[in-house]
């Protein structure tokens, strides 16, 4: 798994290896950084366990807290609890038909409305999502992201 990146004997152009300090995060682990401490938190991709993160930054910054749940399409009874508060969500949403490993549109929608955060950000769709067509029918606070998308 892009060991090219990690070991630079491998890697015959070093501009291509990253400086890098490989460490394992788990359910409930934090990382404080730069100002911003980030929690993990378990999320489901089909039958594998990924991680989320809940951002915590700037209490007067409208964006905080900010989760990031990406590939994913099931949420845990026991990650709920790093949803409560968040301001901003960031949430997987593939496509209208089933998916094994991630939300529907609707199934993210509901989601978000779970979570009740104030902004969401739909990611991670494919061009069955037309984005012209689908972004205004989406319910107020929530939105399909794009690049070069700014959030307040």
């Amino acid at each position: 798994m892009y060991q090219h990146i990690l070991f630079r004997e491998q890697n015959v152009n070093a501009s291509f290896v990253a400086d890098l300090s490989p460490h394992r995060v788990r359910h409930g682990d934090v990382v404080d950084l730069h100002g911003l401490r980030a929690t993990a938190f378990t999320l489901w991709h089909g039958k594998l366990p990924i991680l989320g993160w809940r951002i915590d930054g700037p209490a007067d910054d409208p964006l905080f807290p900010l989760a990031y749940c990406t590939d994913v399409n099931r949420i845990p009874d026991e990650s709920w609890p790093m949803l409560r508060g968040v301001r901003t969500l960031v949430l997987d949403m593939l496509r209208p038909r089933p998916h094994d490993t991630h939300f529907t549109c609707e199934q993210a929608m509901e989601a978000a409305r779970a979570v009740g955060a104030e902004r969401t950000v739909f990611v991670h769709m494919t061009h069955d999502i037309r984005h012209a067509d689908f972004d205004p029918t989406l319910p107020a606070g929530m939105r399909l992201g794009f690049d070069g998308l700014t959030l307040p």
